[in-house]
């Protein structure tokens, strides 16, 4: 029983670091956008490596265990992502190589979704990460409100802004928004 305990404490200690790196420091590698999407974008490599820690975590713990813990709506779940793969199929693909990898980071993100499954967290464990995912939003909407109101109170580490548009470390208004 004090093992079982044990490894679920465990499992629950390692999402919530992971989640911490994903969420709080992560996202705030900064360095200029010269133009780039996908991985080309600055943000995007340190975001999408700590989420590929944790989905490989989850994947270890689900070839480690032989057991496949998922909601119990994990069909709905999974119509979003099938949809697009579907319509996107049935769809002229001008750009194959863009098509690929928007298809493989929409079903990287239903990955994701799974995998946090496996680490079985208590409520206690939820309550730390929406915590988490509280200050990461603080700290971001901090930042884009000095972006527009004292750009020049900002720490030279951040990528300046265009006319007082608050960008965050994202350098994009519309992704900024969306993590908001």
């Amino acid at each position: 029983m004090n093992r079982v305990y044990d490894q679920l404490e465990w499992r629950q200690n390692i999402l919530l670091f992971g989640l911490v790196l994903l969420f709080i420091i992560s996202p705030f590698y900064c360095q200029p956008n010269d133009g780039g999407t996908g991985l080309e974008l600055t943000y995007n490599i340190p975001v999408w490596s700590v989420a590929s820690w944790i989905i490989a975590a989850g994947l270890l713990l689900i070839i480690s265990s032989k057991q496949l813990v998922y909601p119990r709506l994990w069909f709905y779940f999974s119509i979003f992502p099938a949809v697009v793969i579907l319509f996107s199929l049935l769809n002229e693909v001008s750009q194959p190589i863009v098509w690929l990898f928007r298809v493989l980071f929409i079903f990287s993100g239903f990955i994701f979704l799974i995998v946090l499954f496996q680490f079985r967290a208590k409520q206690k464990v939820i309550d730390k990460v929406l915590f988490v995912i509280a200050i990461a939003v603080g700290l971001h909407a901090i930042l884009g409100t000095f972006q527009s109101l004292a750009p020049e109170h900002i720490f030279s580490y951040f990528p300046p802004t265009v006319e007082h548009v608050p960008q965050g470390t994202f350098q994009q208004i519309n992704v900024m928004a969306s993590f908001l």
